[in-house]
């Protein structure tokens, strides 16, 4: 049996890739976490967006047309309703 990865497997739903990317990890003063937190939110973006947005005007770097569309890629879902059990 072959095996199946990411790459070979159908696509069928979930958001689009976006590309290769690297992961960075970082501990920052909560303070600034809470403010990053804030202004993605306020942006429609998730935070890993916001944030290679924000080092990308920094180094004047271009980012992929993608990221000029997140806000409208589901990032933020509504909730749900849901009726509890009697």
């Amino acid at each position: 049996m072959a095996q199946r990865t990411a790459t070979t497997r159908n696509r069928k739903g979930g958001r689009p890739s976006k590309g290769d990317r690297h992961l960075f990890q970082s501990r920052v003063p909560r303070d600034l976490a809470e403010t990053v937190m804030d202004e993605a939110e306020r942006l429609g973006l998730n935070y890993s967006d916001y944030i290679a947005a924000v080092l990308a005007a920094k180094h004047n770097f271009e980012l992929p047309a993608h990221y000029n569309n997140t806000a409208s890629d589901n990032t933020v879902q509504e909730a749900f309703p849901m009726q509890t059990a009697s």
